[in-house]
C-alpha cells in the first residue's frame, strides 16, 4: 500500500495490484498460463506474450498479442468451439 497527501494535506491510500501469473514454456511458441496453452507464429510473439502477462493479466495479453491459437493444457478436456 502506498501513503501519499493531497494538496490540503489529507491522507490517501492506493493499493497497486501486481500480476505474476505463472507461465511455463512448453515449446519455443506455446506459452501455459493455468489451464490454457497459447500457441504463437513465432517466437518473438511467444516471448512478448509471456512477458505481458508477468505484469498483465492474460485475456488483456490475448489482446495485446494475439495467438494462432489455443487449447486446454489438460488434453483431457475438450475445447471451447471457436
Amino acid at each position: 500500500m502506498i501513503h501519499a497527501e493531497d494538496r490540503k494535506g489529507a491522507a490517501r491510500h492506493f493499493v497497486i495490484y501486481i500480476f505474476n501469473m505463472p507461465t511455463i514454456r512448453k515449446s519455443t511458441m506455446e506459452v501455459q498460463v493455468d489451464d490454457t496453452v497459447y500457441v504463437f507464429e513465432r517466437v518473438q510473439l511467444a516471448d512478448a506474450f509471456e512477458a505481458c502477462v508477468a505484469v498483465a493479466d492474460a485475456g488483456h495479453c490475448e489482446l495485446e498479442h494475439q495467438p494462432a491459437n489455443k487449447r486446454p493444457a489438460d488434453p483431457n478436456v475438450p475445447s471451447a468451439p471457436a
